[in-house]
């Protein structure tokens, strides 16, 4: 008889395979497409944070601007803009 994955480890496949920031609701309605509540999506997500298996980050919310979550499994590097003066030409960069 085949074993069924637990949610933890479909949201951790799941994010390892989607490199990149994954917004909460984003990964909630993805729970819920794969037969579970987003209550305890939000409870595996928040354990896998706390195990430090996966990179949780908060950002402001467009409206309210209230801190939301967002997750992925390996940071995205994130490019800082520099200029740089060429021939007394500004270049913008990405470093």
């Amino acid at each position: 008889m085949k074993q069924k994955n637990s949610l933890k480890e479909i949201l951790l496949k799941h994010l390892k395979n989607s490199p990149g920031w994954h917004k909460k609701g984003h990964l909630y309605v993805f729970a819920e497409d794969c037969g579970y509540s987003p209550e305890s999506a939000g409870r595996a997500l928040r354990e896998l944070a706390e195990g430090q298996e996966i990179n949780v980050d908060y950002y402001a919310g467009a409206i309210r601007k209230t801190k939301l979550a967002r997750y992925c499994f390996d940071k995205p590097v994130e490019k800082k803009i520099a200029y740089e003066i060429r021939n007394g030409v500004a270049y913008m960069v990405l470093k």
